[in-house]
């Protein structure tokens, strides 16, 4: 049995569902920014995905958007 995480993978598929959820609410980087006391710059990185969200942020915008950070994780398939 093979227990490893595929973390790129992982971040890749909560980009995209992040991405998704502010398009879906009319949002931009610029509101990430600053529902995660972020520059917008560092907002921006981890929404192209050059920079890896952490577990606090992407739990913030997923309740933000309407969402549910576990329903992000879950969906990716690399977790249970």
């Amino acid at each position: 049995m093979n227990n490893t995480i595929d973390f790129q993978a992982l971040n890749a598929h909560i980009v995209t569902r992040a991405n998704t959820a502010l398009t879906l609410n009319n949002k931009t980087a610029a509101d990430a920014a600053e529902w995660l006391e972020l520059p917008v710059s560092d907002a921006q990185a981890r929404l192209d995905g050059t920079t890896e969200f952490y577990l606090p942020e992407v739990m913030c915008l997923a309740h933000v958007l309407g969402e549910r950070a576990s329903d992000w994780y879950a969906s990716s398939g690399l977790v249970d």
